[in-house]
């Protein structure tokens, strides 16, 4: 068996510069320790312990009540889990509209929406959408029991109305006061217990009003720089309210900016992203965000918060998010990972720091670890396979860079051989990478060594696996190996080949 261990620093400068750089390797995946930046309070508390039920593979949060939690598949189906046992209810496919509430709304048909409790697991309630007064509805959200309708009346415009049931089994229908005459596109943005955001145009522009749904009346409008429908991720909270806004650059590309206001002074505080596609959320005193893994082979600035009260820089504490939801404590469950504690769904509070808690787990790690292989045999045989050899290794996740060196034992620091698999799309979830050598030499770099088939003697192999999306740590293995053929009539330089 051909001896394998893990890269050590003294075993480093068997690597080129590069390769070395990229990885972080130790006798096993490192977990990184959150770093506060200067002037930013404490960071993030980790709790360790395994998840007490399970978050459905392949599933994303949408909402989240004070029992449960309502996750969609990547094939369309939702799923109500239970916090207290991780019993599930299959809700099938239909479009859900609910948030931060055990009340789960959906619509089974263009004219009806349907009322869940999924606390109390009573009956479903049925309400006929083309039956109410005031104009054509068009349910665009709700928050617990309160369907939010785009309402289009007869004489013309566009109308917000609350529809809900009733104790007495009537359905209330009311228009909410405060928007703009002339406002229209009215999309659902982010909702707590009592609140909703909803995302409007007028004159031409793009805006965001917050709903108090008791008194059905807009308490406050922002100016959104960017189109309504673009907004990908939008919060509010008691104290501010937050979204992603798309800036133009002047390469004709666009960046996503955060844009946070104070609910009570107006003050807006704008934060770069470092990328696409983001999520956001309010916890008390601190906004946090990420960017969503839409291309796992997209490298991805590290999630961050931001604290509201003051105090400068940021800090990191997730490793990735993919999804965020307000919850109806004030809290924010966020489907992503840790290195530390694998993927799942965490509960992220806010406060004097940051905390997250692993709520339900999938049983999957954050990191990269290679689980099986290499398959590489001490005595490497050239004259068998027509001299190709395949190198196997399997890992865990292969949105990776995987890179194979070979060395002659007597001059490490020569790279006789390397080659390297970069994924561009298929699978990335775990499983084989596999690269073919055929004992030849290859130029890297600047033509390190000449063109031509390596001489019969003693290897050393490297390997190093690196994430693609800067999500954990690199690993590094090393081993030995014997390059053998059987002697040739004039090979006068042993490498399998006449003279």
């Amino acid at each position: 068996m051909p001896r394998t261990q893990h890269y050590t620093p003294s075993r480093s400068r068997l690597l080129t510069a590069a390769i070395a750089a990229s990885l972080a390797v130790t006798a096993g995946t490192l977990v990184a320790a959150p770093v506060a930046v200067a002037g930013t309070p404490a960071v993030v508390s980790a709790v360790t312990a395994e998840a007490p039920i399970a978050f459905p593979l392949a599933s994303e949060v949408v909402s989240a009540g004070e029992t449960g939690f309502l996750s969609k598949s990547d094939a369309g189906e939702y799923r109500w889990t239970k916090l207290s046992d991780g019993t599930t209810s299959d809700l099938g496919s239909e479009e859900v509209l609910g948030a931060a509430s055990d009340v789960v709304v959906t619509r089974p048909g263009i004219n009806t929406v349907r009322l869940r409790d999924m606390a109390t697991g009573a009956a479903p309630v049925d309400i006929w959408i083309n039956t109410l007064g005031g104009g054509t509805h068009t349910p665009i959200g709700a928050v617990g029991g309160t369907v939010l309708t785009s309402v289009a009346p007869a004489d013309g415009g566009t109308l917000l109305h609350l529809v809900t049931h009733e104790a007495d089994g009537s359905t209330g229908n009311h228009a909410v006061t405060g928007l703009p005459a002339d406002a229209s596109s009215l999309t659902f943005a982010a909702g707590i217990p009592g609140t909703a955001l909803v995302g409007y145009k007028s004159a031409g522009k793009s805006h965001f009003a917050v709903v108090d749904l008791a008194t059905r009346a807009v308490t406050g409008t922002y100016d959104n720089q960017g189109p309504v429908a673009y907004t990908q991720s939008a919060a509010v909270s008691a104290t501010h309210v937050a979204w992603v806004h798309r800036k133009p650059r002047s390469d004709g590309y666009f960046d996503d900016q955060l844009i946070v206001v104070d609910r009570t002074s107006g003050q807006v505080r704008t934060l770069n992203t470092g990328g696409g596609a983001v999520k956001v959320g309010l916890v008390d005193g601190w906004v946090v965000y990420g960017e969503d893994e839409t291309d796992p082979f997209q490298y991805r600035e590290r999630p961050r918060a931001v604290s509201l009260t003051g105090a400068s820089g940021w800090t990191p504490w997730i490793d990735h998010v993919t999804s965020v939801t307000a919850a109806p404590d004030g809290s924010v469950l966020v489907r992503g990972g840790s290195v530390a504690e694998g993927e799942g769904l965490y509960r992220v509070r806010g406060g004097a720091s940051v905390t997250r808690e692993l709520v339900a787990g999938t049983g999957e790690k954050t990191g990269v670890s290679v689980t099986s292989g290499p398959d590489i045999p001490a005595v490497l045989d050239l004259d068998k396979n027509q001299g190709v050899v395949p190198f196997t290794i399997g890992v865990s996740r292969r949105n990776v860079r995987v890179t194979v060196m070979i060395s002659k034992a007597e001059t490490p620091t020569v790279t006789e051989w390397t080659s390297e698999f970069r994924p561009t799309e298929g699978p990335t979830g775990p499983g084989p990478v596999t690269l073919t050598w055929q004992g030849n030499r290859s130029a890297w770099e600047g033509g390190l060594t000449p063109w031509g088939d390596v001489t019969n003697g003693d290897y050393v192999w490297q390997i190093g696996v690196r994430p693609l999306d800067g999500v954990g740590q690199g690993v590094g293995l090393s081993g030995t190996m014997k390059v053998v053929r059987a002697p040739k009539s004039h090979d006068f330089s042993d490498n399998g080949s006449p003279d």
